[in-house]
């Protein structure tokens, strides 16, 4: 049997999903032959290192680019890359790659990083900013890093703002379109390779943010829009993805646009609730991708 790694952050070795999320990889890519060692980010680097003759790849569960960039000049597959981690994580970085790529997205504003200082201290200017690309009040604060619906903010009103960039003015941030229709509910579109292989709707009646992490339920989507199948495709393919959770809403013209592009989404919850096993997609994905190219790992 091959091996290989998957790489996850040290602060999770004490969560109950974390570790149902690596045994769940373990078990799914052992179904296509291939031994998946846990190996923390701690301990990545050495342990590669003195097995990389047996190591073929790595699967990346993990925002730690450094390490991600270290195991690729070492000559270690990373799925997904470290370019795709850096795109995803940063949230302007993702919006320039819908721009880019023509992919709709909500109305959004990149907020100047002022080094050493809380960008509340340039207010008046900050503002007169938004009200040129004709922002109103409700509207989304989001800091460009960050997870599960954290760091993303609904600003309502002017003393609201001020109070928000008192609190968390020194982080890099953006603006964003407030999506009402789609308050408190969104789509995630799972997708492995260039095909959409399952797709659940997320709702949470007590927050305008409809993470699992921030209470939204999950529920599978019997009869999905084609559109937004294509688009999550086109979203993951835009950010160089081998695999991604699409975040999508609809507004009120029924359009569906991308929020964000999740280098590594979870995989548990949305299998509970389609009944698809995205983990055995993403191993068949890179069985096909060594097969393909006919490298050395079969």
């Amino acid at each position: 049997m091959k091996q290989a790694v998957i790489v996850y952050n040290i602060v999770h070795e004490q969560d109950c999903d974390w570790t149902y999320q690596i045994d769940a990889f373990v078990t799914a890519f052992k179904k296509c032959n291939i031994e998946l060692i846990p190996v923390s980010n701690l301990d990545a680097y050495d342990y590669v290192k003195q097995f990389k003759p047996y190591i073929k790849f790595a699967l990346y569960w993990d925002k730690d680019i450094y390490l991600a960039e270290l195991l690729e000049n070492m000559g270690v597959p990373v799925f997904n890359p470290s370019h795709v981690i850096r795109v995803c994580d940063d949230k302007a970085l993702t919006y320039l790659k819908f721009k880019s790529h023509g992919i709709p997205t909500p109305k959004t504003l990149v907020l100047p990083f002022t080094f050493g200082r809380n960008i509340i201290d340039y207010y008046e200017r900050i503002n007169a900013l938004l009200l040129e690309k004709s922002f109103k009040y409700p509207f989304v604060l989001k800091e460009r890093y960050g997870s599960f619906g954290e760091q993303v903010y609904l600003i309502s009103n002017e003393p609201m703002f001020k109070k928000m960039l008192a609190i968390v003015g020194n982080k890099e941030l953006l603006v964003q379109e407030f999506i009402e229709e789609s308050a408190g509910k969104d789509f995630r579109v799972n997708v492995v390779g260039r095909e959409a292989v399952s797709i659940v709707m997320r709702l949470n009646k007590g927050n305008f943010r409809s993470n699992v992490h921030q209470g939204g339920v999950m529920s599978s989507v019997p009869h999905p829009d084609r559109r937004m199948l294509k688009l999550a495709v086109k979203a993951a393919k835009a950010v160089g993805a081998d695999f991604a959770g699409v975040d999508i809403l609809v507004n009120s013209a029924g359009d569906p646009l991308v929020i964000e592009v999740n280098s590594n989404a979870r995989t548990i919850a949305v299998e509970e609730a389609t009944k698809i096993y995205v983990s055995l997609f993403i191993a068949r994905f890179i069985k096909k991708y060594y097969r393909i190219r006919r490298m050395d790992l079969f």
